[in-house]
């Protein structure tokens, strides 16, 4: 054992380190404070420089010369790389590779694929105390995506299985703007079954580049019309854009690939502190982080630039690693959003007192959206496993229909297809629910296949008994009346309007209040309006109930984290949309 002990001359400091401590640690480098926990998802990424895991034959080499020539593993650069990982940055959830060459490294040869490459990596870090990390990639073809010739540089990730699902990868961008350069790789990823989407870049080399360089503009508003088009889609989504970007924060390309969509987590480095690579002796924070609106504000961003490499003779790399960590709680941990506004003068069950018209609103809309957008499979795991879960029975909302499902189902999604029920969106997805909104729970109900089939995206209506062509109840469909005294049990449809059981109808106008109110650009406003007048009848005749309140709280117990507010103050509907 070796004690370093404050105040000991920096000559003697400097022979201690050297003899004391293990090869390839960073001697006196910073360590991050970025650790993940049960409910913190860390993500960093890394430029390893040219990693290959084998010494190259000198004969195969680009001009055959000594220069393209390196043995990682004898030199301990393997070593190092895992000694910072699990040391320095705290062995992330996930690691962004760039610079991951194929198995033979400067070869010139057939070889593309980086398997042994990274598989020495993992060896390493597991050798010095560190998780057990799986390894993703999509070989890159011979020669295409530059960097030192036969070593087929890559984009690639590190995750920790134990703590992140890899759901998929594809790489995309063959555009002319990519040619002899990386592709973008993008991994889909869960972490406590929330989605987070990582785009992987290494944008073309910054040497001999203007910092205005038009091959990496073009390269980033490719990247930025991927984020854009998914955002149209989902607006919520968690997207992380992050590698070895070439360039700087306020140069063109980089303000071209953060568009309006994204924020530049580098931004609130210290300015002192903001690099991670010397570019002809100047420090220059080219590795960057860049996320979505929804962890913006959703997830807690905090960032990180470990100072490990840059600037340092025989570093492990060239590069600076950067950590972010964000906060996405495990489902049951999230903390549902606050009741009421502070404000003496309102009862406790009176949500924004004295708020009235469109600013009340709007004050919903920002109060009690989805704190993260979960990803329709999940949700729908959750409605079957969970929500809709009472004791192993789900109940269809219609009908009342009930079927066994264990709440530690391992395919719930799959096993209530095949006992007829399915996902029913109360506002539905043609009118609206669509992108994030589409798997918001408190839109979400367990229900009989045939009769979500049959209520289709028809508006809610009072159906006369003479023009109801079917009757739902359980596992039937009557084509006739049923008898007076269990009427009220039944759902009822014509060609055109859905009318739901008695007990359920102030259920589901008190969802549409909520859909309209928390997705007003999405809503269809002439569909609720068909139907406005019935649905404010029907909050009023079927009061809240205990266990629609309960509902309410399941949900904002899981990582979606909000309420449904007009199951909470019973005066909401009349401040809104029942004057």
């Amino acid at each position: 054992m070796c004690v370093i002990r404050k105040g000991i001359q920096t000559i003697w400091l400097v022979v201690l380190l050297a003899f004391c401590l293990p090869a390839g640690i960073a001697y006196g480098a910073e360590v991050t404070p970025l650790v993940g926990s049960s409910s913190q998802l860390t993500i960093a990424t890394f430029n390893v420089e040219n990693l290959d895991a084998k010494k190259e034959d000198v004969s195969k080499v680009d001009g055959k010369a000594a220069r393209n020539v390196d043995d990682d593993v004898k030199s301990g650069k393997f070593t190092a790389l895992a000694g910072q990982i699990v040391t320095n940055l705290k062995a992330p959830d996930i690691v962004a590779l760039q610079e991951v060459q194929d198995n033979d490294g400067a070869e010139l040869s057939s070889v593309v694929d980086a398997d042994f490459t990274a598989t020495t990596l993992i060896h390493s870090i597991e050798s010095v105390g560190g998780p057990t990390y799986q390894h993703k990639e999509i070989s890159p073809k011979q020669g295409q995506d530059g960097g030192q010739p036969g070593g087929n540089i890559r984009v690639s990730f590190l995750y920790n299985p134990q703590r992140v699902k890899l759901q998929k990868v594809e790489r995309f961008a063959d555009d002319p703007a990519f040619a002899d350069s990386r592709k973008p790789l993008v991994g889909e990823f869960t972490f406590n079954d929330i989605p987070v989407t990582l785009i992987n870049n290494h944008f073309a080399s910054k040497k001999g580049g203007a910092p205005s360089d038009t091959k990496r503009v073009s390269q980033a508003a490719i990247v930025n019309t991927f984020v854009v088009n998914r955002l149209r889609a989902e607006p919520n989504a968690n997207i992380v854009v992050l590698g070895d970007l070439n360039d700087t924060p306020n140069s063109l390309a980089i303000k071209t690939l953060q568009g309006n969509e994204l924020k530049n987590l580098v931004d609130d480095i210290p300015s002192s502190d903001r690099f991670s690579f010397v570019f002809r002796g100047s420090k220059e924070q080219i590795d960057q982080i860049l996320i979505t609106p929804n962890l913006s504000s959703n997830g807690n961003p905090e960032i990180d630039a470990v100072h490990i490499n840059a600037g340092i003779s025989r570093a492990a790399s060239d590069h600076d690693p950067v950590v972010a960590r964000f906060t996405l709680p495990a489902l049951g941990t999230a903390t549902p959003v606050r009741l009421t506004r502070p404000d003496s003068a309102a009862s406790s069950s009176t949500i924004l007192s004295g708020v009235t018209g469109d600013d009340l609103l709007k004050e919903l809309d920002e109060l009690y959206s989805p704190r993260v957008s979960l990803g329709y499979g999940s949700a729908r795991d959750l409605l079957y496993t969970q929500i809709d879960n009472q004791g192993g029975i789900v109940t269809d909302i219609y009908g009342g229909y009930t079927v066994s499902i264990s709440k530690n189902s391992a395919k719930p999604r799959q096993e209530a297809g095949q006992k007829g029920i399915n996902a029913e969106h109360v506002w539905p997805q043609s009118m609206g629910a669509q992108g994030s909104a589409k798997s918001d729970l408190h839109n979400l109900f367990a229900s009989r296949i045939e009769i979500n089939s049959d209520r289709s995206n028809y508006p809610f209506a009072e159906i006369p008994d003479n023009q109801t062509t079917s009757w739902y109840l359980d596992d039937e469909e009557l084509p006739v009346k049923p008898s007076l005294q269990d009427i009220d049990k039944y759902s009822e449809f014509k060609r055109g309007a859905f009318e739901p059981r008695e007990e359920k109808k102030g259920d589901v106008a008190r969802v549409m209040f909520y859909f309209r109110t928390v997705y007003p650009e999405l809503a269809d406003e002439s569909f609720f309006e068909t139907q406005q007048g019935t649905l404010c009848k029907w909050q009023a005749d079927d009061p809240i109930d205990t266990s629609e309140v309960a509902r309410s709280r399941a949900i904002a117990r899981t990582a979606q984290g909000n309420e449904n507010p007009f199951v909470l103050d019973s005066t909401l509907a009349e401040r809104t949309y029942c004057k």
